[in-house]
């Protein structure tokens, strides 16, 4: 475990009992989920943490190396540590930062040096939507395929395109980047600045926000109304969806038209 970081790095496994692994990391606007996974995509264990993205990088970067250490310790030495890949909003492959996600209270943050005052292995990064595409091409429902289109919503929403099956990055790391494609001009306000990107009428806030003006505009019976507007989550509005509550169904409705 951490006892005195950063300046003590973890020690590491060397043990290659059966197989190596490699530590994944996937930073959200709302949780963090690791796994330690091997050349197959099988996991061997998996965790998930808030991800407080209000916190400073620094003290994200400590909570998760924690995390790591929780995970680490159920596999004992059993196995190997390849390296560790990161996927987040906003990462740059090709300069290797996190720059100013949207969601985020970050600015620029270099988090491969930041892993690397912890662990002494490899380190690399990409945009979430771009390493999902990668993982269902090599692992998932798009193996086989040369050309889709992979969209990921949560807290946000993020997409990675796939071209005779190489991945579209274009000249500066945002090729894919369909989350902060202006799809309502002078539309809701954006965490990126902006105002009508997709994300804010897709993402998880974005059905929230749906919900709230369809509640101020409609008379209709809906069970959202018992719900306080703190409390109202997108996974609420998904339970009364499928219970076929009205206004539920058509937060969800105006959402998929939209994307």
């Amino acid at each position: 475990m951490i006892s005195a970081l950063p300046s003590n790095r973890f020690p590491l496994g060397t043990s290659v009992e059966y197989r190596e692994l490699a530590i994944c990391v996937d930073i959200g606007g709302t949780n963090t989920s690791i796994g330690l996974v091997d050349a197959n995509g099988d996991c061997a264990t998996t965790s998930t943490m808030d991800t407080r993205a209000t916190d400073q990088p620094s003290i994200f970067v400590r909570r998760l190396c924690r995390e790591i250490e929780l995970l680490r310790e159920k596999v004992q030495s059993s196995k190997s540590f390849k390296g560790i890949g990161i996927a987040s909003p906003a990462a740059i492959f090709h300069t290797v930062v996190i720059d100013h996600p949207a969601n985020f209270g970050w600015g620029s943050v270099d988090i491969v040096k930041m892993m690397k005052e912890y662990y002494d292995l490899p380190v690399t990064i990409t945009n979430d939507g771009n390493a999902a595409a990668l993982g269902e091409m090599e692992f998932g429902i798009a193996r086989g395929l040369r050309n889709f289109v992979e969209i990921t919503i949560g807290t946000g929403v993020g997409s990675g395109i796939v071209v005779d099956s190489r991945l579209l990055l274009g000249g500066f790391g945002w090729g894919g980047e369909m989350g902060h494609v202006i799809v309502n001009e002078g539309g809701r306000e954006c965490g990126c600045g902006r105002a009508g990107c997709l994300e804010t009428y897709v993402s998880a806030s974005g059905i929230c926000r749906t919900a709230f003006e369809l509640l101020a505009v409609r008379n209709t019976a809906s069970e959202l109304r018992n719900i306080s507007l703190s409390k109202l989550t997108s996974e609420a509005i998904h339970h009364h969806a499928r219970k076929g509550d009205s206004i539920a169904l058509e937060a969800f409705n105006v959402a998929g038209g939209i994307l």
